[in-house]
């Protein structure tokens, strides 16, 4: 079988020569029509994703309603759009495949603006504040973080820990350029310091600042325990013209794929855009390709806005290595698992090699050039053999050459407890019904690592966008990564991020192989919250309807 080189920088080669549209998208019948997105009105980073290397998060208290809206007035015009981020993106893709490289000096920078309940009730009203309906938005993170299982002390957290330190607005930078971001976050803080009321009272109080940078060298697109991130992301739906074939994500199976109505790309799943952006066609729990419908608990005006979830997580390295080297050689021990090593038993509690290359389709060992294969890493289900991908020509592509995954019901190669398992059951019954129940339950990804490789405190600036943060981002968190029993029976907890909300903390999940079962052990967290909150990003035209407000 004939193999086609998938990377990302061969695929934007191979397609430099469509017309945009091809690249867009392919003509598929019964396809659905998906709606035209209000591009110039909704924030750009969680459709769109900001995916810069050098990120900055700053963190806000309202002092003065007036003296804010004077300061917000100021910001409005600067808050990057959807349209903006899409046309970057395009542009960066054409210059690098006509050089055969990045794009010398091309480089953006970027800001989106969100606000907690408490923040949006000091800006405008508490009455317009209470109109959003997402309960746990409006409790605020520092109110049911020990349901989330968090430790109970949140003495350390940085913000977010409790009301008096509630965020109640986190401006988001990004920019391929640190000179351009540091003289961008610069002016904002001078900006932020010289907001005044009318009495020259203070009207802004910033409570915390996190910089944030892609890791270098070989740890780049990878996160400080050393696993590749951010593969597996959903493929949001809709257009962003009305052109019928330009789609915000771009189509690359063949309309004679069965696949083709359903994943944009091989592994990762068309999603219905009312999961991450209010006022659209939600995901639908009856049928995978037809649209659900619109959410109408939501106030009007929330339209084109998301909820935010920010989390500041630091990664125990050292501990978690040492837990990898301690129990691979106390498993190498158990009949069933005589090969274990510390590299394959972190494999299997991600489901993923460092690489990328998941467990479903390589088992036994890394294979680096699956996990860099864009076409390849993400092309695998759990509950049944993996069919080979059509795309559509001209990539010529009949299938990759690398093993094709087998059914693993059970978790014979995959752990029922491994972190993308347990977050992403893909085509899995679960406890809530059928793998159409955990499209639905899918969040938008825009998390970036924060501290350099030698600093003792470092880790995730985890950041998600979804509709709803009870049923999307808490579900995923407390009922299937805490959860021994769930999405699957006796699986046992996500060991990476999974937490249990007593002192104890210690967690323990079962790995099985064809000679019988063994409990594996986890005595502490390695993934620690030390702050975060709950955010809506609200459209452009609200954000200058807020500004614009004098009463």
């Amino acid at each position: 079988m004939r193999r086609v080189g998938l990377s990302a920088k061969k695929l934007a080669r191979r397609a430099a020569d469509l017309p945009l549209s091809v690249q867009s998208g392919v003509l598929a019948p019964d396809a659905p029509i998906e709606p035209v997105l209000d591009i110039h009105d909704i924030q750009g980073n969680g459709l769109g994703g900001f995916n810069k290397d050098h990120q900055r998060f700053l963190f806000l208290r309202i002092l003065s309603r007036e003296g804010a809206r004077t300061w917000l007035r100021r910001i409005v015009p600067h808050v990057s759009t959807l349209a903006e981020v899409v046309a970057f993106n395009r542009l960066f893709r054409s210059m690098r495949v006509r050089a055969g490289a990045d794009p010398v000096g091309l480089s953006a920078t970027w800001i989106n603006v969100a606000f907690s309940a408490r923040g949006i009730a000091a800006l405008v009203s508490p009455e317009k504040a209470q109109q959003l309906n997402d309960p746990s938005f409006q409790s605020g993170l520092f109110a049911v973080s020990a349901e989330l299982g968090d430790p109970p002390d949140r003495s350390a957290w940085k913000f977010g820990g409790s009301e008096e330190t509630d965020a109640h607005i986190i401006l988001m930078l990004a920019s391929d350029d640190p000179a351009r971001l540091s003289k961008l976050s610069s002016n904002l803080e001078t900006d932020i310091r010289s907001a005044t009321d009318t009495q020259g009272n203070p009207a802004l109080q910033k409570i915390w600042s996190q910089t944030a940078e892609t890791l270098p060298g070989e740890l780049r697109g990878h996160e400080h325990f050393g696993f590749k991130d951010g593969i597996s992301q959903p493929a949001p739906r809709g257009r962003v013209s009305s052109d019928a074939l330009d789609y915000l994500t771009p189509r690359w199976l063949a309309s004679s794929d069965p696949g083709v109505l359903a994943f944009a790309a091989p592994g990762r799943p068309l999603i219905w855009p009312g999961q991450f952006v209010i006022g659209w066609q939600r995901q639908s729990l009856d049928d995978r390709v037809a649209p659900g419908t619109v959410d109408t608990d939501e106030p009007a005006w929330a339209r084109n806005g998301s909820y935010v979830v920010f989390r500041r997580l630091r990664q125990r390295v050292k501990e978690f290595h040492s837990f990898l080297n301690e129990t691979a050689a106390m498993l190498a021990q158990k009949t069933g698992f005589e090969r274990m090593t510390a590299a394959k038993l972190g494999a299997l509690l991600v489901g993923r090699w460092a690489s990328g290359a998941p467990v479903m389709r390589v088992p036994d060992q890394d294979n680096p050039a699956l996990g860099e294969d864009t076409f390849a890493n993400n092309n695998f289900v759990y509950a049944s053999d993996t069919p080979h991908v059509e795309l559509s020509p001209p990539f010529e592509h009949d299938g990759d050459a690398f093993p094709m995954a087998k059914a693993d019901f059970d978790g014979l190669r995959c752990p029922l407890a491994a972190h993308i398992r347990k977050i992403n059951p893909r085509d899995q019954d679960t406890d809530q019904r059928s793998p159409l129940d955990t499209l639905a339950k899918l969040i938008m990804r825009r998390g970036i690592p924060y501290g350099s490789i030698t600093d003792s405190d470092r880790g995730l600036c985890f950041v998600s966008y979804q509709s709803s943060i009870v049923s999307q981002f808490e579900f995923l968190s407390k009922t299937w990564a805490n959860d021994e029993d769930r999405p699957r029976p006796a699986a046992g907890p996500d060991l990476i991020i999974g937490q249990r909300a007593d002192n104890g903390r210690s967690r323990v999940a079962m790995f099985r192989s064809e000679k019988g079962s063994v409990p594996v052990k986890a005595l502490r967290d390695f993934v620690v919250p030390t702050g975060g909150g709950y955010f809506f990003a609200p459209g452009i035209g609200v954000l200058h309807d807020w500004a614009a407000r004098t009463t």
